[in-house]
């Protein structure tokens, strides 16, 4: 008989990065459109906070930035949900998939001893 499936199993294929933690980062916005909150990032992906309604399997271009740079790429929106409800409307957690890989040198940069593994279900740094 197979064992349980354990839901908090980690099945992520590319280490998270705590956007806080990456000092190379000083910007992330959706082109056309609204400078989203980033959560985290990994070579493949990133969770991020949006001020507008993304909606699964829809598509996007993100656009990260920082002091002389910028990066773009596209991406697919894989999940979707709400993450806060105000004054301004509601806010949108997505978890995006990039078309291409997010330069592994940049993600080195990262600062030392910054804690590489972000929890998901609790939206806190584990």
């Amino acid at each position: 008989m197979a064992a349980p499936v354990n839901r908090r199993t980690d099945r992520r294929m590319a280490r998270r990065w705590a956007a806080d933690d990456c000092v190379w980062l000083a910007s992330m916005r959706l082109r056309p459109g609204p400078e989203v909150v980033p959560h985290d990032l990994s070579e493949g992906g990133a969770l991020i906070d949006a001020p507008i309604r993304l909606v699964p399997g829809g598509r996007v271009e993100l656009v990260l930035s920082g002091p002389g740079w910028h990066w773009s790429v596209r991406a697919a929106i894989v999940h979707v949900r709400v993450s806060a409800l105000g004054r301004g409307g509601p806010r949108y957690l997505a978890g995006l998939h990039f078309a291409r890989r997010l330069e592994v040198g940049l993600l080195r940069e990262c600062r030392p001893g910054a804690t590489n593994r972000v929890d998901l279900t609790q939206g806190e740094r584990s």
